[in-house]
């Protein structure tokens, strides 16, 4: 059984989100399956008993909490996996009815008397082609464990909890250890290793070592420095944000948040591009990626005449696991990052961004937020949480929350039908925020996004996922430019 804590109480962060919830910004995490035929209903069914028996949340609901005691799961009684499966077919056979109906059924909150997940079979597309929408309570657990959980009933099976680094050999010493000090190596002093004779040559040798050595110390400790810095400025925000709540001027608007909300999706980005993007500018994949969202929010405000913010402030979520860790709970945390909107050329943009992503990772907050205040505090009195409007507050801070899921590097199956396009979503902070959940499957990334519906920000989703390919499509051409001035480089990764 892969989730061991599905009989007791919800911890304190699982408490967090239930909590949390609002009616206009449901905690729903969610991922979008497409398929060219429709699946075979028996293998359908026989996947979603064996997602029950392994993740036993998935047929429980959270019971008989009170404000100094969490809830506790427990089974539903009389419940069947089918009764939480929704068929429905499209109106038109298009990916823009698709679309609607996803996000008109992302806003629909959950029942709590049966468990909190829905599995949408939707039918009705072009060429009989069918879609599965998969939504969840973010209480059952965080985006990793829930996409983690999904992909066990694909052709994947329990394959995706091997790890190679178990498997990995073990190198021998080059030489046995010796304890014995009868056999050890004579090992002469430093006063006996110096020369015996200092000829200029010699003291020259010495000399330029002794500078080599100093140089490379003084390199790294220059690059440690500068890295305490970033981080001590980082939490410094973070922490005057905490005590006083900027709000965003970008993306906001007047009135009630807005109870529409819109998705998209963008076209596929090549991994093999990606890498050959960091090869010329360095950084991370999510830091490249970072860096082409904020160029899609930035432009997308310059073409209204609207952008006012220097920064797009994103709430990137950090995972608290250990490297096998599988359990179907929330074990995450996260911390706001400033990316500059200015007129930053590729270079100085990729180098902000890789500064700031690497303040986020190594900062104390996103750690101490974890198991001070969700798995301590929350837990010892979960009933205890500001009123919903700090909570709203607080929540509208940031542009959009980015999360980035890894995906299965070869096609997969599931009821029969391989899986053609894997989209995934992290639930929405707050009002004017940006959902945005990037996922790599099959050797390729894209990116979801869903917004408030507001006439402020016409097409929003719909624009920055097309941007989201021709930034990308720039960045290329930059990179293709500056290795071509390296001679071991001849040519573009697509040639």
């Amino acid at each position: 059984m892969m989730d061991s804590t599905a009989d007791g109480r919800l911890t304190g962060l699982d408490n967090f989100w239930l909590q949390v919830e609002h009616s206009r910004r449901l905690m729903t995490v969610s991922s979008t399956w497409t398929f060219k035929q429709p699946l075979d209903s028996s293998l359908v069914h026989q996947s979603l008993v064996k997602l029950c028996d392994m993740y036993p949340r998935f047929k429980m609901v959270p019971m008989h909490g009170t404000a100094f005691r969490t809830a506790v799961w427990k089974i539903a009684p009389g419940w069947r996996p089918e009764m939480n499966v929704v068929h429905h077919t499209l109106s038109e056979p298009t990916e823009t009815a698709l679309k609607k109906y996803i996000a008109a059924e992302t806003v629909k909150a959950f029942q709590y008397n049966k468990p909190l997940w829905e599995l949408h079979a939707i039918s009705g597309l072009e060429n009989n082609q069918c879609a599965f929408f998969w939504k969840a309570h973010h209480c059952m657990s965080d985006g990793q464990g829930f996409i983690q959980s999904l992909l066990t009933t694909t052709s994947l099976g329990e394959a995706i909890f091997s790890s190679p680094s178990a498997f990995r050999k073990k190198t021998p010493q080059d030489s046995p250890r010796d304890d014995d000090s009868k056999t050890r190596k004579y090992r002469p002093s430093f006063k006996q290793r110096l020369p015996s004779s200092y000829d200029p040559k010699t003291l020259l040798f010495i000399f330029v070592g002794w500078a080599q050595a100093l140089l490379a110390w003084t390199w790294w400790a220059s690059k440690q420095l500068q890295l305490l810095f970033h981080i001590l400025s980082h939490d410094l925000r973070v922490f005057l944000v905490c005590l006083f709540p900027f709000q965003k001027r970008d993306l906001s608007y007047p009135a009630l948040q807005s109870y529409e909300k819109e998705i998209s999706w963008s076209n596929t980005i090549s991994l093999r591009d990606i890498n050959y993007v960091r090869k010329a500018f360095g950084g991370t994949l999510n830091d490249i990626m970072i860096v082409v969202i904020t160029r899609c929010i930035k432009h997308y405000l310059e073409e209204l005449g609207a952008r006012h913010d220097d920064y797009a402030k994103l709430l990137i979520p950090i995972s608290m696991r250990a490297a096998n860790d599988w359990r179907f709970q929330n074990i995450v945390s996260g911390t706001w990052g400033w990316f500059s909107m200015g007129e930053l050329d590729t270079k100085t943009l990729v180098r902000q961004v890789q500064q700031e992503m690497q303040a986020i990772k190594a900062s104390c907050m996103p750690r101490f937020l974890y198991t001070i205040i969700c798995q301590k505090l929350l837990k010892m009195f979960p009933g205890v949480l500001p009123p919903m409007p700090i909570v709203n507050l607080y929540a509208a801070v940031p542009h959009g929350v980015f999360t980035n899921i890894p995906g299965p590097l070869e096609p997969v199956s599931f009821g029969g039908q391989e899986i053609q396009s894997y989209h995934v979503l992290p639930p929405q902070s707050g009002k004017g925020t940006l959902a945005i959940g990037l996922v790599s499957y099959c050797g390729k990334v894209s990116i979801t996004v869903l917004a408030d519906v507001n006439t402020k920000y016409p097409q929003l989703t719909e624009k920055l996922c097309q941007r989201f390919t021709k930034e990308f499509d720039f960045l290329l051409s930059e990179a293709s430019m500056e290795l071509s001035r390296t001679p071991s480089v001849t040519s573009a990764p697509w040639n």
